[in-house]
């Protein structure tokens, strides 16, 4: 629990800030010294991400899709 806790005040006080100055389709990302991954992507709304990864600053492009099917 002081784990969840401690991830908490930390994304409050250095990730989380500056939401509503995202555009669509941006992220933002930080790894800490454990390789927890912490990602914030905007979409329609913010979407965020934690996660504990073997290779955490290893990334890759994506295509994304309308409901049509319809390429961004």
């Amino acid at each position: 629990m002081w784990y969840s806790e401690h991830l908490q005040k930390e994304l409050t006080k250095t990730f989380i800030r500056g939401q509503k100055k995202m555009k669509r389709g941006n992220f933002d990302w930080s790894v800490s010294n454990d390789d927890i991954a912490c990602i914030k992507r905007k979409d329609k709304r913010i979407v965020h991400i934690l996660a504990t990864l073997d290779e955490a600053t290893k990334s890759c492009e994506i295509e994304r899709k309308e409901k049509d099917g319809k390429k961004i």
